[in-house]
Formats: structure tokens, C-alpha cells, sequence
């Protein structure tokens, strides 16, 4: 077994040094866990325990101490896991959301805008290795989120997308087209994909053209 992250190791002096505080106030015949505890409190919050009990309870608090640390080692079986930036980045993704008021419809629950934010969202969990981006687009187009391999982040503006995101009605689709390719920027040599998820028809924009 491996350590994703050893570092965490030296942690476990502190967690012996707290035992042991909590060990020696035991030994001098005082509830360890009361001595941190205000005195006018003693009588709701601490109760007294046998010698057995209390030293159960020091033996729970270590082990639970030492395990923490070990989580926070993230043990690992040799060759069970890849370092995401290991791996090759296999195409870049934008997606390009319409918010448009329609999108407020509710012929899908709750609605087609949270519907489709929702979809979006189990979709980034399938594409991992993959660069996502986000356009929100309606009379205009805007980029919320660059390319980006960072889910947690593509979703926390995903969340936050909503009918004001574009700042003018409409359902210019072109535009949203238009604004994806100069978002995927240069060629890197990877395969580009735009996906357009709208419930209206375009207004004059030309997305045959883009």
C-alpha cells in the first residue's frame, strides 16, 4: 500500500501528545474531557466515568485521531488509481446553454433551464479527462466558464447560471456558435466538440453561417 499524500504523517506526534495530556489529567483522578469544560456546565455535560470507561474512552479518541490522519494520507493500492494530470487531455468541450425566459417553461420539471443544468451536470461527470467550458447565451452570447478541467469549478458556475446571465432576451444562436469557436481558442491537436442545448428558434443570427 501507497500514500497519496505522506506529508500528513507528522500529525500523529500532536494526536500522541493530546492522548497523553488527556492520559495524565486521567491519572491525577480528574475527568479529562471535563477539564475543558466550564465548571457551572460539569453537572449537564460531564459525566463520571470508572477507570475502565476512561480509559476506553482515551484508547476511542486515539484511534479516532489516527485514523483521521490516515484518510488524510489517502492510502492507496499500487496501480489503483491515475493523477488526472497524468492523463491526456481527448477533446475539448463547450457546452452552450440557452437561458432565454422560455427556458423557464415547466413542461420539464422543475423547469427546462434547471432541467438542462441538471443534464449538463451528470454529462461533466461522465467526461473525465476531458476540458469543459460554458456559454450562456439568449440575445447575446457570453462565456461563463473558460475551458477547464476543473469540474468542481464548472459546476459552481453552472449552478449560478440563470435568464440574467446573457443580459438580453432572445435566442441568437449563431452568436453562440460563434462565440464557442473563439473560446476553444488555438488548434491544440485535440478533437473540439460544441453542445447546444436550446428550446427556440433562432432570431436572425445565421447559425448556418457561424
Amino acid at each position: 500500500m501507497t500514500f497519496a499524500a505522506p506529508v500528513w504523517v507528522h500529525l500523529v506526534w500532536p494526536a500522541l501528545a493530546l492522548t497523553l495530556l488527556f492520559a495524565w489529567l486521567e491519572l491525577r483522578g480528574r475527568d479529562a474531557f471535563g477539564s475543558f469544560v466550564a465548571e457551572p456546565m460539569h453537572p449537564a455535560l460531564v459525566q463520571q466515568a470508572t477507570a475502565g470507561r476512561r480509559y476506553a474512552r482515551l484508547a476511542l479518541v486515539l484511534a479516532t485521531m489516527l485514523l483521521g490522519i490516515v484518510a488524510l494520507m489517502r492510502p492507496q493500492t499500487p496501480g489503483g488509481t491515475e493523477t488526472l494530470s497524468s492523463r491526456p487531455l481527448r477533446a475539448d468541450i463547450m457546452v452552450a446553454l440557452d437561458v432565454s425566459r422560455s427556458m423557464l417553461a415547466e413542461d420539464a420539471a422543475p423547469n427546462r433551464l434547471a432541467r438542462a443544468r441538471a443534464e449538463i451536470a451528470e454529462f461533466v461527470d461522465r467526461v473525465r479527462g476531458h476540458r469543459v467550458g460554458l456559454i450562456a447565451f439568449a440575445g447575446r452570447a457570453s462565456v461563463m466558464a473558460p475551458l477547464t478541467s476543473d469540474y468542481g469549478y464548472f459546476r459552481l458556475v453552472l449552478r449560478n447560471v440563470d435568464t440574467d446571465s446573457a443580459g438580453r432576451g432572445g435566442t441568437r444562436i449563431g452568436d453562440a456558435i460563434r462565440r464557442a469557436t473563439a473560446a476553444f481558442g488555438a488548434n491544440r491537436g485535440v478533437p473540439r466538440v460544441l453542445l447546444l442545448i436550446t428550446d427556440g428558434e433562432d432570431h436572425d443570427s445565421l447559425p448556418m453561417d457561424a
